[in-house]
């Protein structure tokens, strides 16, 4: 009996310890919460003022206050690293490790703010990108973000599938004006292709890897020259003629004319 008695004593010294060890854990887990609570109020009043500051920002990346056209001056550049200080804005309870909850509501609204400017900020990016590739489809400075430039010619080495895919990806965006217009440069773009295929086709059967091929000679130059007929953009068939130009030197340099 008073060996189990002796065992029993242990155990009960073991229970107590224990039980002393996990109040104890409990107080300490407490009092870090709260020391991180009392941290993270502190923390995200501070970046109040800087908040304020990016949500500025953020709206001077669009011409009005629908979020639609993007400002002249706007660059892609600029919008990411825009995105990269909004993102990297410690205002929410996750960032914490903290219960939302806990937050006064003050300061809960602000991991919001943080939300919708992300929102916004990567709409911009999107539109600024598209805009990028768009604009390279056709020569320089020829495209206009704000009204659309019905008179752009398109690169020469533009490709039908590319204006297909950037036509999907636009299709994706938010109606509005900015999204009319990329759809007016696209379609643009789309029958630019459509009205140079032909003519463009013909070039590279009469020249192939910079020389002139040996099927390429009067006839087929005065069926090249006939194409330009159907090309109804006149800035467009003022290119495609500058390049039907240079096959007819380098065929008269090749003595087939």
């Amino acid at each position: 009996m008073k060996k189990i008695g002796k065992v029993f004593g242990l155990l009960l010294i073991a229970a107590i310890s224990l039980s002393i060890v996990v109040f104890g854990y409990k107080v300490y887990q407490h009092k870090n919460y709260e020391q991180r609570l009392a941290s993270a109020q502190v923390t995200i009043k501070q970046q109040s003022s800087k908040m304020d500051e990016l949500t500025k920002q953020v709206n001077q990346l669009f011409t009005d206050e629908n979020d639609d056209l993007l400002n002249p001056e706007t660059n892609t550049e600029q919008i990411s690293d825009l995105k990269t200080q909004i993102n990297g804005m410690r205002v929410s309870a996750d960032s914490y490790q903290l219960k939302k909850q806990d937050l006064p509501q003050e300061d809960a609204s602000f991991a919001d703010k943080q939300a919708e400017l992300l929102r916004r900020v990567s709409q911009a990016y999107d539109k600024s990108n598209l805009q990028d590739q768009i604009a390279a489809l056709f020569q320089a400075d020829t495209v206009n973000w704000q009204a659309l430039n019905d008179q752009a010619v398109i690169n020469l080495d533009t490709k039908a599938e590319k204006v297909t895919e950037l036509l999907q990806k636009v299709s994706e965006m938010p109606e509005g004006n900015w999204k009319n217009l990329a759809n007016g440069y696209l379609n643009l773009a789309q029958d630019e292709c459509n009205q140079a295929a032909t003519t463009l086709d013909m070039i590279n059967q009469m020249v192939v890897n910079g020389q002139v091929a040996e099927n390429a000679n009067a006839d087929t130059y005065a069926q090249l020259v006939n194409t330009l007929y159907s090309v109804q953009h006149q800035g467009l068939s003022d290119a495609l003629e500058n390049k039907v130009r240079e096959v007819k030197t380098q065929m008269q340099a090749a003595g087939r004319m």
